[in-house]
């Protein structure tokens, strides 16, 4: 019996674990997916990958990051199955799957504040013009009324590209960029669990 209880406990105690683990994992692979397209931009397109910073008001943690003459282009990755539904102005989106449905934060507003911390570091050294791109694994089908920053992954080069029209930075300041956005971060064990806490507690609110 008491050998019983003590699976039973050990079960409940590493399910959320395993949960956890398996969305991880998830995420880390539609990053993979992201960052085989980035791969493929000009030599001259700076990529920073899985960046933490922190800010006055908290941290902030960015999948990935481009810079080139053009501007710089704050890309969230999102590996969610099922479909996808949402709009601008929702707090909080809808995922449906297996006939079942999720809430979670909007994307747009979530990369907002990532562009927010950029703009921070940087403060008012650049004029530079910032693009922020949702991109979406094929897992998931999107409902969402039609914007060209929400994509799936697979067009993510293409819209990079598309978007590259009138340079802004010469070469020396694309660099300095680079350099600065990678000095400041702060990715390590500690600091990620603490900008979970403190991702928690803002899309309570």
């Amino acid at each position: 019996m008491y050998i019983t209880i003590g699976i039973l406990l050990t079960f409940i105690i590493m399910l959320p674990l395993s949960k956890n683990s398996s969305m991880y994992l998830k995420g880390k692979q539609g990053e993979k997916q992201v960052l085989k397209q980035l791969k493929k931009l000009p030599k001259d397109y700076y990529i920073i990958n899985n960046i933490l910073v922190k800010t006055s008001w908290g941290t902030s943690q960015i999948d990935h990051i481009v810079i080139c003459s053009y501007g710089i282009f704050v890309i969230e990755t999102k590996n969610y199955e099922g479909v996808i539904r949402g709009n601008t102005e929702d707090k909080y989106w809808i995922q449906k799957i297996r006939g079942k449905e999720f809430s979670f934060y909007n994307p747009l507003w979530q990369n907002g504040s990532h562009i927010r911390a950029i703009k921070s570091l940087l403060a008012a050294n650049y004029y530079v013009p910032y693009y922020s791109i949702i991109a979406f694994s094929k897992r998931g089908k999107l409902r969402i009324r039609k914007q060209d920053n929400i994509i799936y992954i697979n067009k993510l080069r293409k819209v990079i590209i598309k978007k590259s029209e009138s340079a802004y930075l010469n070469a020396s300041q694309v660099e300095n960029i680079y350099n600065i956005l990678k000095r400041e971060n702060s990715n390590n064990v500690i600091r990620k669990r603490n900008h979970s806490k403190y991702v928690k507690h803002r899309q309570s609110i």
